[in-house]
């Protein structure tokens, strides 16, 4: 017989001290966890030349900011203002 439990999802951590379950929500509010001084984050990608050229763009249209669907399900689709903008 399975018994089914429930998990809470976890709380996130963000700027300035900020926790929140949406990570979407949790930049807007409190912005990115900065890293320690001389820390430094690196990130691996691993695909096709075609993948990895899609989401080098990805990157570079995120730097910019990704505006909002315009949806009646706002909370779905919120823009994204880029890391400029969350500093």
């Amino acid at each position: 017989m399975f018994s089914p439990i429930y998990m809470p999802e976890p709380l996130l951590e963000f700027g300035a001290g900020g926790v929140h379950i949406d990570p979407r929500a949790g930049l807007l509010d409190h912005g990115p966890l900065q890293p320690m001084v001389g820390d430094v984050i690196r990130i691996g990608i691993v695909g096709t030349g075609e993948t990895i050229a899609g989401f080098s763009k990805f990157l570079a249209r995120a730097r910019e900011g990704i505006p909002g669907k315009n949806s009646p399900r706002v909370n779905l689709f919120p823009p994204f203002p880029g890391p400029e903008s969350l500093s």
